[in-house]
């Protein structure tokens, strides 16, 4: 009975075997590096867009602003001239006012009562607004921005912004207000700029949204005094950090900027999944291309061990010392090697007188070779 024959590696076989482990360590080294090094880009590349978005959104807001001051301005100077004979919607119609950005505009004297309106004729003591109280207060202010209120009659938020009025003798007489529409400024913006999932804001310093935009969804009026940004404010007028939406729980890279002069800022938030979606795309590509390289590079080697003889061939004490790719138990089957081992095959019924002629005239004890090639 013969014995198993037992299976070893060979020198070659160790040979392929390392190659290919060091050629599989390499591929997914390459991976890892690639990837870290495209994650490092993508991220690099979301902060420097929402830095940018916010550097842009900065310029409209101080355009806007400024605008709207130089309009107020405009209009207090005029009532320090005609007091209460001033008729705002004369102004209006000779273009002074912009109506496509101002939605109302009024008068208040030194008290806080609306003297003057372009959209009610009755008086109301507006002496608690928070903006002219800011004004009174301080009489070096030239501009100040309130939080948003909702319209009673039209039910649309707007922003009050108000400049005072001065008294010849540089005291404080009163303050020309205006109300203008929040969208105008997170307008600017479109959800494609920013991404589904990504936020837009205008707020002031003192912890209140002005305006806000997150996906397509407006707030105004939230309170964000205890939020990341505001801690960042305090910590710096112009950064980046990278945190959670305090409303909609969701990773962002956000860009802030200071408008000091005007007491508000701005902010641009990209959520991290839309801003490194080609990334995470282009990863899964790589990904898969590492697996399919892990499975194709082990293939051959391993039908080339498979191919292996035992350790020692019968009869013979040593193994041998071919490499694996060149030694086989099923030989190919060419037309030199079928000739050459067809001479051994015995003679046939067909081809026993051509052998036994080629037999006598030689005295060959070779066997006679098929009849298909015994008389070539």
């Amino acid at each position: 009975m013969q014995a198993h024959k037992r299976r070893t590696l060979d020198g070659w076989s160790l040979v392929v075997l390392a190659v290919a482990a060091v050629l599989l360590a390499l591929v997914w080294l390459l991976y890892n590096e690639r990837v870290r090094y495209e994650y490092e880009a993508a991220v690099s590349a979301a902060v420097k867009q929402s830095s940018m978005l916010a550097r842009v959104l900065e310029q409209h807001t101080e355009k806007t602003l400024r605008a709207v001051q130089q309009t107020l301005d405009r209009v207090a100077d005029e009532y320090e001239r005609q007091g209460n004979g001033l008729d705002l919607y004369r102004l209006r119609e000779q273009g002074a006012l912009d109506s496509s950005m101002l939605q109302s505009i009024g008068v208040l004297d030194e008290t806080g009562d609306l003297v003057l309106a372009s959209a009610t004729n009755r008086r109301m003591d507006m002496s608690d607004r928070d903006y002219f109280q800011a004004l009174r207060g301080d009489p070096a202010r030239r501009i100040a921005i309130g939080r948003p209120v909702k319209g009673r009659l039209s039910h649309k938020w707007i922003i009050p912004i108000a400049v005072p009025i001065r008294k010849a003798d540089g005291g404080f007489g009163g303050a020309v207000i205006a109300g203008v529409e929040p969208a105008y400024f997170i307008d600017f913006y479109q959800v494609d700029d920013f991404g589904p999932r990504g936020s837009v804001m205008l707020g002031d310093l003192k912890g209140y949204v002005l305006a806000r935009r997150a996906g397509s969804v407006d707030s105004f009026d939230s309170d964000i005094r205890g939020g990341l940004l505001m801690n960042a404010l305090r910590e710096a007028p112009v950064g980046d950090f990278v945190g959670t939406g305090q409303f909609e729980n969701t990773p962002r890279y956000v860009s802030y900027r200071t408008l000091e002069a005007f007491g508000v800022f701005v902010s641009v938030g990209l959520a991290i999944e839309d801003a490194l979606a080609p990334f995470y795309e282009r990863r899964r590509v790589q990904r898969a291309i590492a697996f399919a390289t892990t499975f194709f590079i082990p293939s051959p080697p391993w039908r080339c061990l498979r191919r292996s003889p035992a350790s020692a061939a019968p009869g013979n004490g040593s193994p041998t010392t071919a490499p694996c790719w060149r030694r086989s138990a099923k030989p190919p089957r060419t037309p030199l090697r079928w000739f050459r081992t067809a001479r051994s095959y015995p003679a046939t019924a067909a081809s026993a007188k051509c052998g036994a002629a080629s037999s006598s005239a030689t005295g060959s004890r070779e066997r006679a070779l098929p009849s298909c090639c015994a008389c070539i």
